[in-house]
């Protein structure tokens, strides 16, 4: 199952840990797998001006950190990778547990 933990302060995102596999199908034809890695990518490819200290890629597990001191095009693409999480893991749920914390 892939983890996503959303932290959060004073109601604001302040990181996102991913972490995990679907095990949806097997390696290499996991479209729940392949859909999470592209909205990472994409998000991460999308974000200006951030520390590299601030995100963390390894097989496996992403984290994104310091988040509430991104600016607002940056909240923007956090906002959207968060929605896509969710309307995923609406797809499939066995796959993917969403936790706020």
């Amino acid at each position: 199952m892939i983890k996503i933990s959303i932290f959060e302060i004073n109601k604001k995102v302040d990181s996102i840990e991913i972490s995990g596999h679907a095990n949806y199908a097997d390696y290499g034809k996991d479209i729940v797998c392949a859909g999470i890695s592209s909205l990472i990518y994409a998000c991460i490819n999308s974000l200006n001006n951030v520390n590299t200290k601030e995100i963390i890629l390894k097989e496996g597990f992403v984290k994104i950190d310091n988040i509430k001191e991104f600016d607002f095009h940056n909240q923007v693409v956090i906002e959207v990778l968060i929605n896509g999480f969710e309307q995923m893991s609406l797809e499939y749920p066995k796959n993917i547990s969403i936790e706020r914390k």
